[in-house]
């Protein structure tokens, strides 16, 4: 499986690299930061992505996070940092790599864009899958419409899942 993971802010980079380096071996991803005004600095990027995955202890199984091949048993040592990529270049990258899964980890608005605007009409589809970093009690609108363009919507809970799958029955979304 190819996973191609975009980030925006540091929370969210921190985020995306957690996830690619649960993912089990065998995946191929590729972890970019899209530009935003809240872009990390390079200094927030290098920390986010240093070192195992796994609250930061070295060794993990899982390989360490790049801006190239990451985890699931992929890179053995820690390549460039996750480079900084226009949205028309993130949709080439998209393009050229032809991700089975595109990990959105973005804020709201940019998630809302990249994925109906900017990743729409990609042959073969991928699955977009988002979520949030943090725990998100209560669950609100304004989130789920931000990201009810994508497949899957990852959450921390069960309480999570019951208020997000309440408020996407009522509003509706889910998929492009």
């Amino acid at each position: 499986m190819r996973v191609l993971a975009v980030a925006d802010s540091d929370s969210y980079l921190k985020w995306a690299a957690c996830l690619l380096g649960d993912l089990p071996a065998g995946c191929v991803t590729e972890l970019v930061v899209v530009r935003t005004p809240i872009v990390p600095s390079p200094e927030q990027i290098a920390a986010a992505v240093n070192g195992s995955v796994h609250g930061g202890a070295s060794g993990s199984a899982h390989g360490r996070v790049s801006g190239g091949v990451l985890g699931g048993g992929g890179a053995s040592g820690l390549e460039a940092p996750p480079a900084v990529l226009s949205a028309r270049s993130v949709r080439r990258l998209a393009e050229r790599t032809r991700p089975d899964v595109i990990l959105v980890a973005c804020t709201g608005p940019v998630v809302d864009v990249l994925v109906s605007e900017v990743l729409a009409g990609l042959r073969p589809r991928p699955v977009f899958v988002s979520g949030l970093p943090g725990i998100s009690v209560p669950a609100t609108e304004k989130a789920w419409l931000f990201r009810s363009g994508c497949d899957l919507f990852v959450v921390h809970s069960e309480r999570e899942a019951a208020e997000f799958a309440e408020i996407a029955d009522r509003l509706g979304g889910g998929g492009a």
